[in-house]
């Protein structure tokens, strides 16, 4: 028998514009425990946050001079 194996959330961070934005902090809370994780958006705003549990999570994106995004 196997185990549910982990998951990754990936995607791309644009200014109101469309204007990718790199450098972006990109952090994935788990609801209900204290695990994050993040990373930064690539030159081309891409992102990608790997080996995630099944689980429920909050998307908060940071970047300079914008307001704090959340999902």
């Amino acid at each position: 028998m196997y185990g549910q194996g982990c998951g990754r959330i990936a995607g791309i961070v644009r200014d109101p514009l469309g204007a990718a934005v790199p450098r972006a902090r990109v952090t994935a809370a788990e609801t209900g425990t204290t695990f994050s994780r993040f990373v930064e958006t690539s030159a081309e705003g891409y992102y990608l946050i790997p080996s995630l549990r099944p689980s429920n999570y909050v998307l908060a994106v940071v970047v300079p001079g914008f307001h704090e995004l959340r999902q």
